[in-house]
Formats: structure tokens, sequence, C-alpha cells
């Protein structure tokens, strides 16, 4: 007769796996030598390791143009040690890559590969990843990691940060002003001719100039390459400007005899201006009007037909019609021989 027992086991990753089971009984048994057995083919183990890896990154809404740094925590789980444990993250286009740190092993920046090598069972490695933040491109991130061994869960081989990075638009705005002329004659026209540019890195929007003619000049006419020109509230709307785009507007004023002669421009948009500083300007020549005058005289006599020997009254009125105020005038009247003067 037989009898039969099984035993259920769990299969530890380290420890002497050759597992003997050996039967006695009272009786005289005539042959030991089958009274011992061990299972044919002795249990080899295979390693498994539960590798995971966390993505982090410090900076969900970083400025275009800003460094990020992303943190890559490789993991195993066990029960077994990992061998050839390799990491890949490969940027993507919305990132250029800048630096990078790593507690174990070497990555390469070619092969966007985390050489970790080996992991204990129950260790981490962790890799920092320095990237700058580019005006367009994919910036979802992803990292994932393998190993030698069998992997009985695999969902957690890759990750990517929680709150995936949005990129806020960043535009450098400036603006560029001119004049035609920086001594114009009282009463002549000037051209002031502003210049707005995005220098990026985004596209901007609701680009708008401010340009308020001071008292000094009075508006005739404008003309822009883009948008309108509103002289009520001295508003050029632009509107979107690409990366590295242009528009110009330009301004007739005529130039007034008294007043304010500095103008100012200035630029704003939607998104982020790291640099303010180049957001207003004015002509690097100020305008400096020549004063003009127009100096009229008119003569009159009290007595056109006089007797000789009486008096006569001359009248001289001298008048500035302007448009400025006149300085050093001076009339000059020569009797002639006919007259001797009187008073």
């Amino acid at each position: 007769a037989s009898a039969t027992l099984t035993i259920t086991a769990r299969v530890l990753a380290a420890g002497d796996y050759i597992n003997y089971a050996s039967v006695d009984g009272d009786e005289h048994d005539p042959d030991e030598d089958n009274n011992e057995d061990t299972p044919d083919d002795p249990v080899v183990p295979v390693p498994v390791t539960d590798l995971a890896i966390v993505k982090t990154v410090d900076n969900a809404t970083p400025y275009v143009g800003d460094n990020v740094v992303f943190t890559i925590v490789a993991t195993n789980n066990g029960p077994s040690d990992a061998t050839g444990v390799a990491v890949t993250d490969e940027l993507p286009s919305g990132y250029t890559y800048v630096s990078l740190d790593a507690t174990v092993g070497t990555f390469d920046a070619a092969t966007n590969t985390w050489t970790v090598g080996s992991l204990a069972n129950g260790a981490s490695a962790t890799l920092t990843i320095t990237a700058g933040v580019l005006a367009a491109g994919d910036y979802i991130n992803y990292a994932s990691v393998d190993g030698d061994e069998h992997d009985p869960d695999e969902d957690n081989n890759e990750d990517t940060p929680d709150d995936p990075v949005v990129p806020v638009p960043v535009t450098d705005l400036a603006i560029v002003k001119t004049v035609d002329n920086a001594t114009p004659y009282v009463g002549d026209n000037v051209v002031f001719t502003i210049v707005a540019t995005n220098n990026g890195p985004s596209d901007a929007t609701g680009v708008a100039v401010t340009d308020e003619l001071p008292s000094g000049y009075t508006y005739v006419s404008s003309d822009a390459t883009a948008g309108t020109f509103d002289a009520t509230t001295s508003t050029w709307t632009v509107g979107s400007l690409a990366n590295g785009a242009s528009a110009t507007l330009t301004i007739t004023a005529r130039v007034l005899a008294a007043g304010d002669y500095i103008n100012y421009a200035s630029v704003d948009g939607d998104e982020h201006d790291p640099d303010e500083d180049n957001n207003e300007d004015t002509p690097d020549d100020p305008v400096v009007p020549v004063p003009v005058t127009d100096l009229a005289i008119v003569k009159t006599v009290d007595n056109a037909t006089p007797y000789v020997g009486d008096n006569v009254v001359f009248t001289i009125v001298a008048t500035n019609n302007g448009p400025s105020d006149a300085t050093g005038v001076a009339v000059t009247d020569e009797l002639p021989s006919g007259y001797t003067y009187v008073s």
C-alpha cells in the first residue's frame, strides 16, 4: 500500500533548495538505500525583482527658458537582488538637456540611458536631470526601468510626473522709437517711427503699444504695418506677434510753439516679460524745435498831402504773427532827405 503527502512551500530569494525526505518504521527494513529521496530535478529558483520607478519635477509651471529638475528614483522591491538595471529617460522635444547627477551608475546623454547596474533587494538609486524648457514641443517626460531578472509587476516600471509640466509662455517685448528730424521748425511736421519687436522665445498675444503725444505736438496722421492705431486713446493694438517678428507704426505730428517734446512709447502683452527695461523708449536725439516768428510791419502817415513846413506823423506797428515768441526784435526807419526829425 502507499500513502501520499503534498507540501506547498513558497520559494525564498536565498537559502538551501535541496529538499530531502526520509521514511522509517518499527519493523526491520532490509533495504535502507531507498529510505531517503530528493527530487531528481533539483529546485533552481529563478530570481524575481519587482523594479519600480517614480519620477517627479520640481516645477510644473516653469517659465519658458527656465530650467526644471526631474528626479528619477529606481527601486528594487525584491525579493531578489537585481542585476543589469537600466533606466531610460529620453527628454521630449520641449526640453534641452543641461546637466545630471546620479547616486550610482552612469548616464549616457547620447542614448538617454542610466546604467544603474546591480540593485539589492530593497535598495534605491536616484538620478536628477536638469533641462531647459523650450517654447514649443512635447513636455510629457517618461522614464522606464528594466533589469535582467523576471519582474512580476511591470505596471510600475514606467512613470511620468503626476503634475505634467505646463510651461508659462515668455515674450521679451521691446520697442524702439526714432524721429526723422530732431530740430524741426515750429509748425513743421515730424514723423515718429515706432518698431515693436518680440524677442521671444514664445509667440506674443495681446500686444499693445501706447504712444501719447505730449503737449508740444498735435496729431496729424498715422500708418501701421499691423493692427490699428486709435488716436483718441493713443493706443496701437498690434495683436499677435510671433517670436522674432516686428511691427512698425509711424505717427506724423505737427510741432507746436510750446509744450513738452519728449515723446515716450511703451509696449505690453499678455505673456510674462523677463526684461521690462526695453519696453519703453524715446528717440535718442530729443526733439528741440527751432522757434519760428512771422514778424510783420505796417506803416501809415496821418497826412498824405501836407504843406511844406508842416509836420506829419508816421505810425509804425510791428507785429509778431508767431507761432513762437520773438526776441531781439528791432525796427529800422531812416527818414529820407525830404524830412527832418521832430520827435
